[in-house]
């Protein structure tokens, strides 16, 4: 009889987030209470990562999980993957999925850690911050010229198997500071006048409660209950052009994101097309590939949409043809490309809307 390990392995685990909008805002415990009520099902909990099992609350709930891989570092952020592959456990508590590893691990972030958890067969119940997200930490660097270094590819969140919201309200949050539930006092008034001010928590709670009518959105069209009529509109297709252009680099990538978040608001489909006007046919040989063409493929790969491109003459046809073939309703151009092709495409699309994006302008300019 084959064992429950090997039975576990033959397929995919499934990955459980707790999202937030800051810390403090109780993932962890509501991790661990949830946890406890699968535990009490019978399924087989390990923890190997939990960052901030000495608050109050937390250390109790902890304590009624074994430990597994966890590994001894100078900061307890280190993880032993094969230990934690080899065990028995049904399911991986792993706090902090946007973490990078400490030097020596064999990965070097810590969500390519649970991606292996995951193909073993394991599922994975971790934490993360909305800020966390790529997407989302591009956006807050236009709003606010906040550097967010730890992130997570947005197709690495959109594979989650569940996605609960850990909310709570922002005077609270900011009330658990001031108490030194969050961080110790001589961080704490440091926190609240910097990071934790209430227009940033109010824009990190607007973008968190976006993601989660998003991801929701995504889970009834991927139900498939919808007539052929509403899947129609409500999988509106999001398409970004984009030229072989490296002047437009910056432009381009603020347009990529930009058509990831349409798609994910919509639920639909989002494309990157490279077109390639005849005055750049020449510059390229036949089939090479620019570097601008990889790194702006591998964005649209991160932000989960699909790169091709499209050459030769009547490029204007070639673009309304895309359109209608796979159910276009919006397009991404930029808006100081908008003659010539792209004018041409946009006299000939119906029922598509278009979207003429500029470049951002100095800070603070209305």
């Amino acid at each position: 009889m084959e064992s429950k390990q090997n039975q576990s392995r033959q397929s995919q685990g499934q990955l459980r987030i707790y999202l937030g909008y800051a810390t403090g805002c109780g993932k962890s415990f509501t991790l661990l209470k949830d946890a406890i009520a699968q535990k009490q099902r019978n399924q087989s909990i390990g923890v190997a990562s939990l960052n901030h099992s000495e608050r109050s609350g937390i250390c109790d709930l902890v304590s009624e999980f074994p430990k597994v891989g966890q590994k001894v570092d100078q900061d307890g952020s280190g993880l032993q993957l094969d230990s934690i592959l080899q065990s028995d456990f049904d399911t991986i508590i792993i706090d902090e999925l946007a973490m990078t590893n400490p030097p020596g691990s064999k990965n070097k972030k810590r969500y390519e850690d649970v991606l292996e958890i995951l193909a073993s067969g394991k599922n994975v119940m971790t934490t993360l911050n909305v800020q966390h997200i790529d997407s989302i930490a591009e956006r807050l660097d236009t709003a606010l010229s906040l550097k967010i270094q730890e992130r997570v590819p947005d197709h690495i969140f959109n594979q989650a198997s569940s996605v609960v919201f850990v909310d709570v309200e922002i005077d609270e949050l900011r009330a658990r500071i001031q108490s030194e539930q969050v961080f110790p006092k001589d961080k704490a008034e440091q926190a609240l006048f910097h990071f934790f001010t209430h227009e940033n928590l109010s824009l990190l709670r607007k973008f968190a409660l976006e993601v989660m009518v998003d991801d929701q959105l995504k889970r009834i069209q991927n139900e498939k209950l919808l007539s052929s009529g509403g899947r129609e509109e409500a999988d509106p297709g999001v398409a970004t052009i984009v030229t072989d252009e490296e002047d437009y680099e910056d432009l381009y990538q603020k347009m990529i994101h930009k058509g990831a978040k349409y798609a994910s608001q919509y639920s639909s489909h989002f494309y990157v097309i490279m077109v390639y006007p005849s005055k750049l046919l020449p510059v390229r040989k036949p089939n090479e590939t620019s570097a601008l063409s990889k790194r702006l493929e591998a964005l649209a790969a991160s932000l989960g949409g699909q790169f091709l491109e499209l050459k030769g003459p009547g490029l204007s046809e070639q673009i309304v043809d895309f359109c209608q073939t796979h159910g276009m309703k919006h397009l991404l151009f930029a808006k100081e490309q908008s003659g010539g092709f792209i004018q041409k495409a946009i006299d000939h699309t119906r029922g598509i809307d278009v979207h003429l994006i500029d470049r951002p302008g100095p800070r603070g300019e209305r």
